[in-house]
């Protein structure tokens, strides 16, 4: 995915055009986990061997504040691509947040075919390995 502009807005549309396979509500080191367990690029790091991803870091991020009733809520966005898919991962990142409406932002502004978080990203992993491999 190349880029082209670097502005939050340009950069969430660009995603949007390349199509979200998926969501995950992931902290940066979360996501750093999954990486390491998921990343065919990882094995070098780990023992053990199973079918792991090809992972492209998308390096940028969006920083977005979605306005609420009482308080602001500030969402931290990263798009990966996991085997020509593209991945979002997120986290509310202000002191006080509205995971609900964080949520709802995400899935209308994304539209992902898949949601998670960090425990169950393994489901993410799976889909795309079926897609991959022509199983569904």
């Amino acid at each position: 995915m190349a880029r082209k502009h670097w502005t939050g807005q340009d950069l969430v549309k660009e995603w949007q055009d390349y199509g979200i396979f998926g969501c995950v509500e992931a902290t940066f080191n979360e996501k750093h986990y999954l990486w390491l367990e998921n990343a065919k690029e990882a094995e070098d790091f780990k023992y053990g061997k199973r079918e792991r991803v090809t992972w492209e870091d998308g390096t940028a991020g969006v920083l977005h504040t979605i306005e609420g009733k009482d308080f602001n809520t500030t969402v931290s966005v990263w798009c990966d691509i996991l085997d020509g898919k593209a991945v979002i991962f997120w986290e509310c990142t202000s002191m006080k947040c509205d995971y609900e409406v964080a949520e709802k932002w995400v899935k209308e502004t994304f539209r992902p075919k898949r949601t998670s978080d960090a425990t169950n990203f393994g489901h993410i992993v799976h889909a795309i390995q079926c897609l991959t491999s022509g199983a569904v």
